[in-house]
């Protein structure tokens, strides 16, 4: 089964996330707001300390970020999502 990891669980990533756990995917999240964070973990997920180690652990990474510039940073900054995603896995 594919390991998915949703980085930003707001308005939109929150429900998405539960839906995959309910569906029984392994999933793993990252948020600036630890309580989102914690709640999910409690559901089941795995929390992860940044975007670069999310993406490491995952075949499938989804980003919920509300601005360009937040984007950017978790994307393309050293050790980010685009370093750390493995050679097949996918992003959305």
């Amino acid at each position: 089964m594919l390991r998915i990891g949703i980085l930003g669980i707001g308005q939109m990533g929150a429900p998405i996330a539960a839906a995959l756990l309910k569906a029984g995917f392994p999933l793993s999240v990252c948020d600036i707001d630890r309580g989102r964070m914690d709640a999910l973990a409690q559901a089941g997920a795995t929390s992860r300390e940044d975007p670069g180690e999310l993406a490491a652990g995952s075949d499938v990474v989804i980003t919920l970020l509300t601005y360009p510039k937040v984007v950017e940073e978790a994307l393309l900054r050293a050790g980010g999502v685009l370093d750390r995603l493995k050679k097949d896995a996918i992003l959305i």
